[in-house]
């Protein structure tokens, strides 16, 4: 499994667009491999939100919303809650969205 967000993202594939209060971040991600990869997966990890699926979009709810939008028929939408220990010994709780690649054939 390859797991995009541990790698730097480069600065010509985000994108900010600004239409008075609304504000649009635009991530794009191109691949290249030299084998094909068993998967592929990018991960959000947010606190906990309240999460609202639609078809092609996610809301991540809190004191403000993000919207996700993605393309179903290329990825694969999971959701799950997950805790972890932070350096302070402290228990905390995370919301996960992971966006699986779907195969498709070349």
């Amino acid at each position: 499994m390859l797991v995009l967000s541990q790698y730097r993202v480069r600065q010509d594939l985000l994108k900010l667009r600004r239409k008075g209060l609304k504000r649009e971040l635009i991530l794009s991600d191109s691949y290249q491999f030299l084998e094909t990869p068993k998967s592929i997966v990018e991960r959000f990890i947010t606190p906990v939100l309240k999460v609202i699926e639609n078809k092609n979009e996610v809301t991540l709810e809190g004191k403000q919303k993000l919207r996700i939008i993605y393309d179903n028929s290329q990825l694969e939408l999971i959701v799950k809650e997950n805790e972890f220990i932070n350096h302070s010994g402290e228990k905390k709780e995370t919301t996960n969205a992971r966006f699986y690649g779907k195969r498709t054939e070349v």
